[in-house]
């Protein structure tokens, strides 16, 4: 077994118990009604077509110059949006291609675990980042933008400090 691919495996079931921790605080949300329960009148509405399982289909920046940058090569990963509020997002990547990627400030992968708030008004998604493979990423508050979601397709996009918008698209898996 190849030393990167032995090392990936271990930082996976390392951060399946890390995540785990976040499941008490889905519970939580839920029985203090931190989350809107979504019915059929409301079932059309974003905040609730957000809702669910997603499977990434497509990571990438487009940078000020509008050149596309690929976050990595082979880039997986799923998405789940829960109706208390939480999320868990896990990405990887097949290769490491070049310490340029995108991907290798975060070891060539991310997973967190977060409470979530959706603001209609700014589109905007705040996570809460209670759990996360990247240690400075706990107790922070990143924030992804909408760009649409229906039945079959979300997307996101991620401004960036550096004059460049990351785009991620995800495929419903439920």
């Amino acid at each position: 077994m190849s030393k990167v691919f032995k090392n990936r495996w271990v930082r996976a079931a390392a951060l399946a118990w890390l995540l785990a921790g976040g499941i008490h605080h889905a519970a939580a949300a839920d029985a203090a009604g931190g989350a809107q329960a979504c019915d059929a009148s409301s079932a059309r509405e974003e905040r609730c077509l957000m809702r669910g399982i997603w499977r990434l289909t497509s990571f990438y920046r487009i940078t000020s110059e509008g050149k596309r940058v690929e976050w990595c090569h082979g880039v997986h990963g799923y998405l789940d949006y829960t109706s208390a509020g939480m999320l868990f997002a896990s990405i990887n990547c097949d290769e490491i291609m070049s310490p340029d990627d995108p991907a290798a400030k975060y070891g060539y992968m991310i997973h967190y675990a977060a409470s979530y708030v959706y603001d209609p008004a700014t589109r905007a998604i705040r996570h809460s980042v209670l759990n996360s493979s990247k240690l400075d990423m706990i107790g922070t508050t990143v924030v992804r933008y909408l760009g649409s979601v229906d039945d079959r397709v979300l997307s996101l996009t991620v401004p960036s400090d550096h004059d460049s918008i990351t785009h991620l698209e995800w495929e419903r898996q439920e």
